[in-house]
């Protein structure tokens, strides 16, 4: 799937994601549900990643078996990596989405890391993104915190874009 189609899709969960920010930040896990569900039911390959790492050496393990081109020991191993998996995922998809599930742990035991995370991820959003493709992550954190905000974006809450309705929780996709 190529770039949007406005104003077509401009009501789809994935444009509403990626209008503030390619990070999208989570606290209810039913919201986090429903959003991940509808990606995976409109052709995304969603990649599920339990981010609540206490070092970096784990962040690194885990993005490498998360994308399989990913080296596991620096930035720039996982820099690479993540393009290359990018690229195989987006040839079969229509986009791909990085859950990052218990995020808050990560970013309180290596602060640093998370930012050059955070980072990385806009990064490689940006890219995707002027090549007319999607590429979105959605951060999960039980704790309300700041997260690092990334050179490239800040992280915004996924709630500011929900419908203007009492509940914030984005619908489901028989509703949009």
């Amino acid at each position: 799937m190529a770039g949007y189609d406005l104003p077509g899709d401009k009501e789809r969960i994935d444009h509403r994601l990626m209008r503030r920010s390619p990070v999208r930040l989570f606290h209810d896990l039913v919201a986090l549900e429903d959003v991940v569900s509808w990606l995976a039911s409109n052709g995304y390959h969603v990649v599920d990643v339990d981010a609540s790492w206490t070092t970096s050496r784990h962040m690194f393990a885990d993005l490498a078996s998360a994308f399989p081109a990913c080296c596991h020991d620096n930035f720039q191993c996982l820099h690479e990596g993540l393009a290359a998996g990018l690229a195989d995922a987006l040839d079969r998809s229509s986009g791909v989405a990085l859950v990052l599930r218990g995020f808050d742990t990560f970013a309180t035991s290596c602060w640093t890391d998370a930012q050059g995370l955070i980072d990385l991820v806009c990064e490689h959003a940006w890219q995707t993104a002027v090549g007319g493709r999607r590429f979105v992550t959605l951060v999960q954190t039980d704790t309300a915190m700041d997260l690092p905000a990334a050179r490239s974006w800040a992280i915004t809450p996924w709630h500011l874009d929900a419908p203007a309705q009492a509940d914030p929780t984005p619908p489901v996709s028989g509703e949009i």
